[in-house]
């Protein structure tokens, strides 16, 4: 899902690189795709909203992974 908007926030889905992820406010996880190393994700983000549970849960060490 290139775009999608929420309460007229428009959100914009980007290329998982390591400087995009450390630069991010936050990332967050919608749908699991086997292609994406979410452990890598998890390491490189400041926080993950995860709601398809697809971050392993050795990666949180930092506590900043969130899991709805």
């Amino acid at each position: 899902m290139p775009t999608f908007a929420v309460a007229g926030t428009a959100f914009k889905a980007i290329e998982p690189t390591e400087d995009a992820l450390r630069g991010a406010d936050c990332v967050l996880i919608v749908t699991n795709h086997p292609e994406f190393d979410y452990g890598a994700v998890a390491r490189h983000a400041r926080i993950v909203v995860d709601t398809r549970h697809t971050v392993p849960l050795t990666v949180d060490r930092r506590g900043h992974v969130v899991r709805l």
